[in-house]
């Protein structure tokens, strides 16, 4: 069973084929995000804030209906990954769903693959080292997120002058770059930037949506 649980996790070494979810570390925290492609819509991020105690406030002023977990260290582990997971199925279309993905090892936790096993979802790893070909997110999206980001940022702090940006204002500035970037041919744009998806393709093989 475990065998067959971990043949779910591909490694995608011969193709150039996929994305990586990536980590944005700002403000000591990280978030993830995905876009189903197929509806034209972005699933709302969820966001990884560094610390044990969580309030409700941290949600406020990011886009709806986005997710926010704590970590000690700031980053993802398994039990965020399933949560996330959790959160991809919620808001994604009907049906079989393909998720693209780095081969962190929480990728591999026996609770992220029997979720995927139960909801049919297919998760498929890129190799290492190879995220600066293969990745459409980083290329596009987050490059301009990024952008958006630190424009945003660097105007509050030119009219705040000593003011230090708290998860909270942080939030603000996010929804901000969020709302300037999470254009639906950007996504899109990534794939063909990278040579390494066939939306047809895909579709004639019974995936609803390509997810990152």
């Amino acid at each position: 069973m475990v065998k067959s649980l971990s043949d779910r996790v591909k490694l995608l070494e011969r193709r150039r084929f996929g994305l990586t979810q990536k980590e944005l570390r700002l403000a000591s925290y990280s978030y993830a995000m995905k876009c189903d492609i197929e509806h034209g819509s972005y699933i709302p991020p969820l966001a990884i804030f560094k610390g044990m105690r969580q309030r409700s406030k941290f949600t406020d002023n990011l886009p709806n209906g986005s997710v926010v977990c704590m970590s000690e260290s700031g980053y993802i582990n398994e039990e965020i990954f399933l949560k996330f997971l959790e959160h991809f199925q919620d808001h994604s279309v009907p049906g079989r769903l393909l998720l693209i993905s780095d081969g962190h090892s929480s990728r591999a936790a026996l609770s992220a693959l029997l979720y995927c096993q139960t909801n049919d979802i297919e998760m498929l790893c890129l190799p290492p080292h190879t995220t600066h070909v293969l990745q459409p997110l980083d290329r596009c999206v987050f490059k301009a997120l990024r952008s958006n980001y630190h424009r945003d940022a660097t105007s509050f702090v030119h009219r705040h002058p000593g003011s230090n940006i708290t998860k909270i204002q942080f939030n603000v500035l996010f929804n901000e770059a969020w709302k300037a970037t999470a254009a639906v041919g950007l996504a899109v744009n990534g794939f063909f930037l990278c040579r390494n998806i066939s939306f047809q393709a895909r579709s004639n093989r019974g995936l609803q949506s390509c997810s990152f």
